[in-house]
């Protein structure tokens, strides 16, 4: 990172690391897994595709498809530029840039082909599921769920896909009554909710199960930068970080490719998913004015009279819409930065890819 950071940073001790306990266990489990299972799905965040790989898990010698999810709060281009170049690459795996909560169909079609081709058929395919955490392992693990059981019931007239609600395994090895598949397996919009490893059958023919395991950040993080991006995604808890440095980041990025009134408009109300989308290397909005597209419509809208320089000016812009008016000086800041992480998570401040994957 070049240039001086902002004051709150003088405040953050590097380095960012959130690596506990259920964490390490869960590498060792996944570790010992492979030779169990047949495939592995390994999931990153589109948002930031190169921060969000964990060497430990790319290192596993399986047959694997790489999922980059939430590519609808990516910038299109860079996602599609990141997708060129893995197919050029061609290095034995699959690669899929998706948004598990629109269309798990293509994720669906490379379960079936794969595990048509499985050594026994009667015992069908083992997929374990891997990434870091909140980069959406569960939520996908329910879409593909939930895609068969639709492919299922929609198609009667068929017999090459048998599928049944996916069910949990109780501790003694039986099955627990059906359940639908949105409660197939726990997701969360923090990281860290699933902490223990679970197999769920979301297929009868072919048989496949896949393993839910927690999501895993890896031992050391490579700088403080990267820690703050993955932090940003919600990768890594807020309160390793804390939501004011994290908002003072994402203020110096906006900073740093002239975005600051952008910032001021979106926060502020105006706005949202469809009002741009850009990459770490960037500057798509000239300092004098605010693009915000919604549709087919493209507005210009003037800079604010007082633009955001810091965490104060974004405090008092949101106290009343995040609920922090008439708090106390700590809980208000802290209400203040929790909502502008919430929308810019929720991809309400614009679509960014955080990474840099051009050159």
């Amino acid at each position: 990172m070049s240039g001086a950071f902002p004051r709150v940073w003088g405040r953050f001790r590097p380095p960012i690391s959130w690596f506990p306990g259920h964490m390490r266990k869960a590498t060792n489990d996944v570790q010992g897994l492979v030779k169990q299972c047949d495939l592995l799905i390994e999931v990153r965040d589109a948002r930031v595709p190169v921060s969000s790989v964990n060497p430990t898990m790319e290192a596993l010698p399986m047959r694997r498809l790489v999922v980059y999810n939430k590519l609808d709060l990516s910038d299109a281009a860079a996602s599609a530029h990141l997708a060129q170049q893995s197919e050029h690459r061609g290095d034995g795996g699959d690669a899929l840039f998706m948004s598990a909560t629109s269309d798990a169909s293509p994720v669906v079609k490379w379960l079936l082909r794969e595990a048509a081709q499985a050594r026994f058929k009667s015992a069908g395919s083992l997929v374990m599921v891997v990434g870091m955490p909140n980069v959406g392992k569960s939520t996908l693990i329910n879409a593909v769920g939930s895609h068969l059981a639709w492919q299922s019931s929609s198609s009667s007239s068929s017999k090459s896909v048998k599928q049944r609600p996916a069910r949990r395994p109780r501790p003694g090895g039986g099955q627990s009554s059906g359940k639908s598949h949105k409660h197939m397996a726990r997701v969360g919009a923090q990281p860290g909710v699933t902490r223990q490893t679970s197999s769920l059958l979301v297929c009868e023919s072919p048989v496949v199960r896949l393993l839910d395991t927690p999501g895993i950040m890896t031992p050391k993080i490579s700088s403080t930068e990267v820690g703050l991006r993955l932090a940003l995604t919600g990768a890594i808890k807020d309160s390793i970080v804390g939501e004011e440095i994290l908002v003072e980041y994402l203020i110096h990025l906006f900073h740093s490719h002239g975005l600051l009134d952008s910032l001021h408009q979106l926060v502020a109300g105006r706005g949202g998913r469809n009002s741009g989308a850009h990459t770490h290397a960037s500057a798509v909005a000239a300092a004098s004015s605010v693009v915000a597209v919604s549709g087919d419509a493209t507005t210009h809208t003037p800079p604010p009279e007082h633009p955001l320089r810091d965490v104060d000016d974004v405090v008092d812009l949101v106290e009343h819409i995040s609920g922090s008016a008439g708090k106390h000086d700590e809980e208000r800041t802290r209400r203040a930065c929790a909502y502008v992480l919430a929308r810019w998570r929720a991809g309400d401040l614009g679509r960014y890819t955080l990474d840099h994957v051009y050159g």
